[in-house]
């Protein structure tokens, strides 16, 4: 009947708080969700950290599947583990183990991609905002924090999707990668660390999501999230005064790809012009295949130096 099948449970962790549980037991097969309320972290908690488990049975319950908490609240998982930390919900029927750590749990539809944020004017770590987001639809798909301390992230990311990543701090100029995870890449990816520039004359990003057809200036509908960072950036900032430059391989004459680079970089400013944002405060050179920042013998290095740069100038 519902009372031997249902339960809740409150019951005291061992770390100083709070498990509300709810589950049900049928056949020997338990399943159970709990969430664990901190009183040391109960300012910045909201709601605590989630666990679900199934297992074989209240007195048997053996395994664990955790569903990660949001990042930017909490890093902290709940971890079957019997031998330490035990907390005994509804009456001694399950015994579970609470302990902190900084694992995020994938999937074989997932990887986890990590990394560092530093601040590059000191070379400290700090905390930042790290976003993926899919840029075929233009919608973030897994938000985190840096740590403040030791600036390191995690993020769990889907396979086989075109991903950007962007990771923006306070009065910093914001910094974008790409990357694709495929079935065949079967270990977690990390990032090389990221070093946040301060919003100075001089200081230049590359625009790594913003995409072109080969032999294009017109940018795809996977470059708006790019853009859309940028225009928030200027708007944020309205003392900003930026210049988007262009640059190619050496496919090609210098003159064919002194003219796309030019286009391109005159087309990503068309575009912030047509969102609101004043002409006098752009400018727009190409520089064709004169500035690689990687061997153009490859096709990794000249993927590389196709590239939409913005440089502060005031």
């Amino acid at each position: 009947n519902l009372k031997k099948t249902l339960f809740a449970s409150l019951s005291v962790s061992s770390q100083g708080g709070l498990i509300i549980g709810i589950g049900t037991n049928l056949s020997n097969l338990s399943v159970r969700y709990a969430n664990l309320f901190s009183f040391a972290n109960a300012a910045g908690n909201l709601g605590g950290t989630h666990e679900f488990a199934v297992g074989g049975g209240f007195k048997k319950q053996k395994t664990i599947i955790i569903i990660p908490p949001d990042p930017v609240i909490d890093s902290t998982l709940l971890v079957n583990n019997s031998k330490q930390n035990k907390d005994t919900i509804q009456n001694n029927v399950a015994i579970i183990s609470i302990i902190k750590t900084d694992t995020i749990i994938k999937t074989d539809k997932t990887r986890i991609l990590k990394g560092i944020l530093t601040d590059q004017t000191t070379g400290k770590p700090i905390g930042g905002l790290v976003e993926v987001f899919d840029n075929s639809s233009n919608t973030v798909i897994a938000t985190t924090n840096s740590d403040s301390i030791s600036g390191k992230y995690e993020v769990q990311v889907p396979l086989n999707k075109n991903l950007g990543l962007a990771v923006k701090v306070k009065d910093k100029m914001f910094h974008s990668e790409n990357f694709t995870f495929a079935e065949t890449d079967t270990t977690d990816f990390e990032m090389p660390t990221i070093a946040l520039q301060p919003l100075q004359p001089g200081t230049k990003i590359i625009l790594n999501n913003i995409f072109f057809q080969s032999g294009s200036d017109t940018p795809t509908a996977e470059s708006y999230a790019e853009f859309d960072r940028l225009i928030q950036l200027l708007n944020e900032h309205s003392n900003l005064r930026i210049k988007i430059t262009g640059h190619t391989d050496n496919t090609g004459t210098l003159e064919l790809n002194q003219t796309i680079s030019t286009n391109r970089a005159r087309e990503v400013v068309n575009y912030l012009v047509s969102k609101g944002i004043a002409k006098s405060r752009l400018d727009f050179e190409g520089f064709a295949d004169t500035q690689p920042i990687a061997d153009n013998t490859t096709e990794e290095g000249k993927d590389k130096n196709r590239r939409v740069e913005a440089e502060i100038v005031k």
